[in-house]
C-alpha cells in the first residue's frame, strides 16, 4: 500500500514539473518571438514652423467654464468673475516680415488692439486715448497660459509651444483637422498612437496636448488645463501692415521728448 502511495505521489511530483518546464519553456520563446513596440520615427526637417513673413491667423479660445450647463433645477450657471470675462475669445493676428498686428475680443466683448515692431509692443484697450507699452519680461520666465497671453509675440509668431520637442513627440494621427504630429508631456512613452480608437479617447482627457499640422508644420491645437485654442490660417495680406496715425505720432513725440532731456546744455 505504501509502495502505491509512493508511486502515485513520484508520478504527480513528475506531471507538475513537467507542466512548470513547458510553461517555462512557452514564456520564454512567447518574449522571444514578441514583437517590441516600435517608437515612432521622428519626422525630418522643423517639427515647427514659424508663421510665414506674410500671414494671418485666427484663434479662437475655449474655456473649461463653457462646457458647464445650466443645472437640472434650472439655476443659471456662476457668473464669470471680473478677470475670466476679460480673457480673449477669438483673437486675428497679421504679420508682414516683423511687424505684428493682434486684434481680440474678449469674452464680454471688449476689444483690444496690439501692434509689435520687433522687441516694441504696444497696447490699446476699450476706452483709452493712449496707447500702453506692455511687459517685456522675458520668455524664459514661467507663466500660464492666460498671462503669457501678456509677453511679446515670440519671432515664430506663436506663444505656448514649448511642448513642442522630439522628447514629447508622441506620433502622427489623423483627426477632424488633417494628418497631425502629436505632441505630449513624455511623447510615445506615454501614449501609443498606434491604434487610432483608444488614441483619440485617450487624448481627450489630456491637459496638455499641441496638434501641429503635419504639411505645413504650423499649429492646429493647442490644449492646456486653462483653455483650448483652435487655429485658423486665413488668406495672407498683400501689403506691408502700417501702424495707425495715432501710434505713430505718439511714439514719434516720445523719441522727441527723450531727445531733448539728454540733450546736452550749453556749457558755462
Amino acid at each position: 500500500m505504501n509502495t502505491e502511495l509512493q508511486s502515485i505521489t513520484k508520478r504527480f511530483i513528475c506531471l507538475i514539473i513537467g507542466i512548470t518546464l513547458t510553461n517555462c519553456a512557452f514564456s520564454q520563446v512567447y518574449h522571444a518571438n514578441a514583437t517590441p513596440k516600435q517608437k515612432p520615427e521622428i519626422p525630418e526637417g522643423p517639427l515647427l514652423n514659424s508663421a510665414p513673413n506674410f500671414s494671418k491667423w485666427i484663434i479662437t479660445y475655449a474655456y473649461p467654464e463653457d462646457q458647464i450647463k445650466t443645472s437640472d433645477t434650472g439655476n443659471p450657471p456662476q457668473r464669470l468673475l471680473p478677470y475670466q470675462s476679460k480673457r480673449p475669445r477669438t483673437r486675428i493676428t497679421t504679420k508682414t516680415g516683423e511687424i505684428f498686428h493682434e486684434e481680440t475680443i474678449d469674452i464680454s466683448g471688449g476689444k483690444y488692439e496690439k501692434w509689435q515692431f520687433g522687441s516694441e509692443m504696444y497696447v490699446k484697450t476699450p476706452g483709452l486715448s493712449y496707447w500702453g507699452v506692455l511687459d517685456s519680461r522675458s520668455h524664459n520666465e514661467k507663466v500660464t497660459a492666460v498671462e503669457e497671453d501678456s509677453l511679446p509675440i515670440p519671432a515664430s509668431g506663436f506663444r505656448g509651444l514649448d511642448l513642442v520637442n522630439k522628447q514629447n513627440y508622441a506620433g502622427l494621427i489623423k483627426t477632424s483637422h488633417g494628418e497631425n504630429f502629436v505632441f505630449i508631456i513624455g511623447g510615445s512613452n506615454e501614449l501609443d498612437l498606434s491604434n487610432s480608437k483608444t488614441a483619440n479617447a485617450k487624448l481627450e482627457t489630456l491637459a496638455n496636448v499641441i496638434f501641429i499640422d503635419a504639411s505645413t508644420r504650423l499649429p492646429v491645437i493647442v490644449n492646456t488645463p486653462e483653455v483650448k485654442q483652435t487655429i485658423v490660417f486665413a488668406p495672407p495680406p498683400t501689403a506691408t501692415l502700417v501702424m495707425p496715425s495715432d501710434l505713430s505720432a505718439q511714439i514719434n513725440n516720445a523719441k522727441a521728448l527723450r531727445a531733448k532731456l539728454i540733450r546736452p546744455g550749453p556749457l558755462p
